[in-house]
């Protein structure tokens, strides 16, 4: 694991809690979505892409290696 600081562990936690979202998400569509109307579970699969993008974006942050724009004196 590359050199991180504690925002981007912040980023991965973020990260894996939207990928556990996400997939909460499909699992309601797939389980009770047959008792809802087409608007909401169109919500909420909407809301599921949208914490797997998330969820991708941070953990890419998180996992990145970023350089230290400290100067040295």
């Amino acid at each position: 694991m590359p050199n991180t600081n504690k925002l981007q562990k912040v980023s991965i936690f973020f990260a894996i809690s939207f990928f556990i979202g996400a997939v909460a998400c499909v699992a309601w569509v797939l389980l009770l979505g047959d008792n809802y109307s087409d608007l909401i579970k169109s919500s909420v699969a909407a809301g599921s892409f949208f914490c797997f993008a998330s969820g991708a974006v941070l953990y890419t942050i998180g996992r990145t290696n970023l350089p230290s724009f400290k100067l040295d004196k």
